[in-house]
């Protein structure tokens, strides 16, 4: 599947992407998603991780507990099986 491709099924499927920084972004928030440069993105403060993506700033958070948890049990369920990632 293209990223093109998935960006379409988002706009059916997605109502609210909440890891879209719109909100965080607050004072910055002076254009639109889907306007944002590079120079934008330069531009924002050093200890928030955001990635632009045509355009649009997503917010990068640090995943979960649990979801690094998963990705271990997962490593270690593929090591055990001989297969190498």
């Amino acid at each position: 599947m293209t990223y093109s491709e998935i960006r379409e099924l988002e706009k059916v499927f997605v109502k609210a992407d909440k890891n879209k920084a719109a909100e965080a972004l607050g004072a910055y928030q002076v254009k639109k998603q889907g306007e944002y440069t590079l120079e934008d993105y330069y531009a924002l403060p050093d200890d928030q991780r955001y990635e632009l993506i045509d355009g649009v700033l997503y917010d990068m958070a640090a995943p979960a507990v649990t979801h690094q948890e998963i990705a271990f049990e997962i490593a270690v369920a593929l090591r055990n099986t001989g297969l190498r990632m």
